[in-house]
């Protein structure tokens, strides 16, 4: 069982939790995936740069703060419900539009602010999803490390490169990036090579004039927007390549192999 720190979350508390969400969600595919989280929870340490938090006021418009920032979090999980997806600390009219959504889908009453019930199921979405908030970013942060866990809303904007909710600081990542499809561009005897990746990575081009290649190159600053440049190439000879990339923590990624000549400036998949 996870341990948490917040008094709702202890022992006793979340086995009440377990039981309002089991009871208060309506959705029939929410209700199982609360119930494979709870049974699937361990002890997992909080990392030192994050908190966990929860909602524990009753908020309404004008409120300001932390709470409302969590619950705007929450909120914006859900493109449908919280189409803006700011999370600003401050309850505005966009949070109230996208609070009466998330009560409508949860077959509470549409009343725009935080009563008894809506706090009620806010806090047993957080089972699912557990929030923090950073001491490095000072912002609401995931503390799952599980990118499957993530919500798509939170995902929606920029390709998922930049999320509006981000895996807190000390979190373990063991998640490869992802490379977007690499382009070549000739100019002379220069190959210039670039792609994107879904988070901050290295760069690096392995090539040469057969599949086993032999030649890197290599750049360091890690960013999500890539580009290598290989000079001295010979015209009209096949050039074999792949594009690799890393992040902070050691996870990689590295592209099928493919081919390009001089003179060509789109690559082609090789099969060997």
């Amino acid at each position: 069982m996870r341990v948490i720190s917040t008094p709702l979350f202890s022992c006793v508390a979340l086995a009440l939790c377990a039981y309002v969400a089991l009871t208060s969600i309506a959705s029939a595919q929410t209700l199982q995936e609360v119930r494979a989280k709870i049974n699937g929870m361990q002890a997992v340490p909080l990392p030192p740069e994050a908190i966990e938090v929860s909602v524990t006021s009753l908020l309404r418009q004008g409120h300001t703060g932390q709470q409302v920032s969590v619950l705007q979090a929450i909120l914006a999980s859900d493109a449908d419900i919280y189409p803006e997806g700011a999370i600003t600390g401050y309850f505005g009219p966009a949070t109230v539009r996208a609070l009466k959504r998330f009560q409508a889908k949860n077959n509470l009453d549409q009343v725009g602010f935080v009563g008894p019930r809506t706090h009620t199921v806010l806090r047993a979405t957080l089972v699912l999803r557990p929030l923090g908030f950073s001491a490095v970013t000072k912002t609401i942060c995931s503390l799952s490390s599980d990118m499957t866990n993530f919500a798509q809303g939170w995902l929606r904007k920029n390709d998922g490169i930049n999320p509006i909710v981000k895996p807190c600081q000390g979190v373990l990542d063991i998640q490869n990036p992802l490379i977007l499809q690499a382009t070549v561009r000739m100019s002379g005897t220069i190959a210039h090579i670039s792609w994107t990746t879904n988070e901050l990575t290295n760069s690096q081009v392995n090539y040469g004039t057969t599949p086993e290649l032999g030649n890197t190159i290599r750049d360091g600053q890690l960013t999500t927007r890539h580009m290598v440049d290989i000079p001295g190439l010979s015209a009209e000879t096949l050039y074999y390549f792949a594009v690799s990339s890393s992040d902070a923590s050691g996870n990689g990624a590295t592209t099928a192999l493919m081919t390009f000549k001089i003179g060509s400036g789109l690559p082609t998949s090789s099969s060997n």
